[in-house]
């Protein structure tokens, strides 16, 4: 086990981790309008009580469900960055349902509405089918009713769409 960092520093470098403010990208802005005409009302650029920052949070089959929209600096080829992969091990052992847009996937469905809709639905759906009841806990203050997130068949606990 590692030593606890003494507390002024732990401070300090959680102060350097949740400073930065999210900036949407244009993929991110088009993810977030194709959730908004679903009507799934996302709230953009959430932080958690780890401090991440998420890029959409909506809430699906009674719960929170965030969505991660992964432009190319996520990815070394279409393998994820050694960051995001932390990032998304991090969340999910906080107890997110866990939902990534890859840019090529999303880049691949061109300009066709009906095709994005279906795309996120399908993904949204996966994401809350993993999600069983929790055992005791609460995590980020109960916001998922009861609900925790699985994990996927191939072990990566996230719905990749």
């Amino acid at each position: 086990m590692w030593p606890r960092l003494p507390s002024p520093l732990a401070e300090r470098c959680r102060a350097a981790f949740v400073e930065q403010e999210g900036n949407p990208s244009r993929l991110q802005r088009q993810v977030v309008r194709t959730l908004t005409a679903l009507e799934m009302r996302p709230r953009e650029e959430v932080r958690t009580s780890q401090g991440y920052s998420l890029d959409a949070v909506v809430t699906c089959g009674g719960c929170d469900v965030a969505v991660e929209v992964d432009g190319p600096s996520h990815f070394v080829g279409r393998v994820p960055t050694g960051a995001t992969a932390l990032k998304r091990r991090q969340l999910r052992a906080a107890g997110w349902a866990l939902v990534s847009v890859p840019y090529w996937e999303w880049d691949d469905l061109d300009r066709d509405d009906a095709q994005k809709r279906a795309y996120l639905v399908r993904g949204l759906e996966a994401a809350v089918a993993t999600m069983a009841p929790r055992h005791g806990g609460g995590g980020d203050g109960g916001r998922r009713d009861g609900c925790d997130a699985g994990v996927d068949d191939d072990g990566a606990g996230v719905t990749r769409l």
